[in-house]
């Protein structure tokens, strides 16, 4: 019982740190992956992603994607990472 409700939170925090992603003009996929890498990291990175600007202005768009779309990968990176280790 409190394993499915704990994968219910997972992917829910997974699809909203995804859609709010998308909404600000960054990548759908990577911070949803970056979410559901870990929940503590999805939970970081939800709140990082709350803090970053808006993507979606034409005379910043590149830059700020990059920069959103690279903290969402190393935060992916970072619970792949520590979930490898918490296997082995």
């Amino acid at each position: 019982m409190l394993f499915n409700i704990l994968l219910v939170v997972w992917v829910l925090v997974s699809v909203v740190t995804g859609t709010l992603a998308a909404r600000k003009g960054y990548n759908f996929i990577l911070w949803a992956l970056a979410a559901i890498s870990g929940i503590s990291i999805g939970l970081i990175g939800l709140i990082i992603l709350a803090f970053l600007p808006f993507a979606n202005k034409p005379e910043e768009q590149q830059r700020l994607k990059k920069r959103g779309n690279t903290i969402a990968g190393v935060l992916a990176a970072v619970g792949i990472v520590i979930w490898i280790i918490n296997v082995l």
